[in-house]
């Protein structure tokens, strides 16, 4: 997969904390706590998945917290059935980690590019449920509000700050996410579906 594709849900997040920021929706001590990274290995997993060693291409935790709460995959069609079982790894094999995005890029005839994200989260119970939405080709009419939810619950854990509502929500917005991925699709002399 072209880099600058695959990593296009770095700027994506990376817009979204600066956001998160602006609108006061997160405080700087806040802000000072989330670690967004790439290229750290995580071998910190439980039952059927111990001894197991995985790089994500991208999380989200805090920083007293040595694993992650929100996990990032993505890859192209081929490789999608590896990314939905690096799902179960997070989400099975880790407690810390609330929510798992997976983002799929295919290439289609006449250089043009597909993509689809998954959210992955367990509901109230524990059971895995998904939601999937198109990138491209963009839904028409555009829905009222293409975002990803969780709450500062989700993403801080235990590390929440006092006096902050575990209830608020953080959102990551798909309209954000299909415009850089558009202009790195042009880039790349494609276009997207």
């Amino acid at each position: 997969m072209p880099i600058s594709l695959h990593d296009v849900h770095q700027r994506w997040i990376n817009r979204a904390f600066v956001e998160w920021g602006m609108n006061g929706i997160i405080n700087s001590a806040e802000a000072d706590l989330l670690w967004s990274g790439v290229g750290t290995t995580f071998n910190n997993f439980t039952g059927v998945h111990q001894g197991s060693v995985k790089e994500p291409d991208h999380f989200l935790r805090v920083d007293t917290d040595p694993d992650p709460r929100i996990v990032v995959e993505s890859g192209w069609s081929e490789s999608f059935t590896h990314l939905r079982s690096d799902k179960n790894l997070w989400l099975k094999g880790n407690p810390s980690v609330v929510l798992v995005i997976l983002l799929k890029w295919s290439a289609l005839s006449y250089n043009r590019i597909k993509g689809t994200v998954e959210v992955w989260r367990r509901d109230s119970t524990g059971n895995l449920v998904s939601s999937t939405m198109p990138i491209f080709p963009a839904p028409v009419p555009l829905p009222q509000n293409e975002l990803i939810q969780f709450t500062k619950g989700d993403l801080f854990g235990p590390a929440l700050l006092p006096g902050q509502a575990i209830g608020t929500l953080l959102e990551l917005d798909l309209v954000k996410l299909r415009t850089f991925a558009s202009e790195v699709i042009g880039k790349m002399g494609m276009r997207p579906a």
